[in-house]
């Protein structure tokens, strides 16, 4: 015999021996065309495995034989009882590896997609703050505006947009009462909510 030969007979001999050991020989039965009753038969041995990584092994295997010869719809339908089916599923050898695999490339999307949004965000409430600083510095220099009333409104605009229109008007403005009157008509619009009768 040659050599890959003896290394695949020596791996099935193996997996036998496994097999025989976890009480699942029947586990092996071949068929070119399951029906429902070979899928009640597999059901129960797997069922009768002590070990929940194991029986969520054998789901596995018997779930990727199984969908080439019936729906997903039917074997959803067929194992929903069998809750604890894909619960080990990170335990099982490759199978576990991918699915660690595919999480992890998730978990990482996910953070850069945050990291992305949170700094678009900082950057954009940056851009208002340093407007609003802006525009509070040129109206205390032009028109000795203070900190009240003035600056609340101002602070109110968070759109950098807006403030940036806020300040180009304001350079413009011959009064602070030109400027106060645009700051009205810029501040956001605050949704009241009306009581239902």
């Amino acid at each position: 015999m040659t050599q890959p030969r003896q290394q695949i007979h020596q791996l099935y001999d193996k997996f036998l021996k496994d097999m025989a050991e976890h009480h699942s020989r029947e586990l092996l039965e071949l068929v070119t065309k399951p029906d429902i009753a070979y899928l009640h038969r597999q059901r129960e041995l797997i069922r009768s495995q002590e070990d929940p990584v194991r029986r969520a092994e054998l789901y596995y295997y018997t779930l990727a034989f199984a969908q080439r010869h019936f729906s997903q719809h039917f074997l959803r339908s067929f194992f929903k009882d069998d809750k604890e089916m894909d619960k080990f599923w990170e335990e099982v050898p490759i199978v576990g590896d991918l699915i660690k695999e595919k999480t992890r490339a998730a978990q990482q999307q996910a953070l850069q997609q945050g990291l992305q949004q949170g700094l678009q965000q900082g950057l954009q409430q940056g851009q208002a703050q340093s407007l609003q600083t802006s525009i509070m510095a040129f109206l205390a220099s032009r028109f000795g505006a203070g900190n009240g009333k003035i600056a609340r409104m101002v602070n109110s605009i968070d759109d950098p947009k807006k403030l940036n229109a806020v300040f180009l008007r304001a350079l413009q403005a011959k009064s602070l009462d030109t400027v106060v009157a645009m700051l009205e008509k810029a501040k956001p619009t605050v949704k009241r909510k009306t009581a239902k009768a």
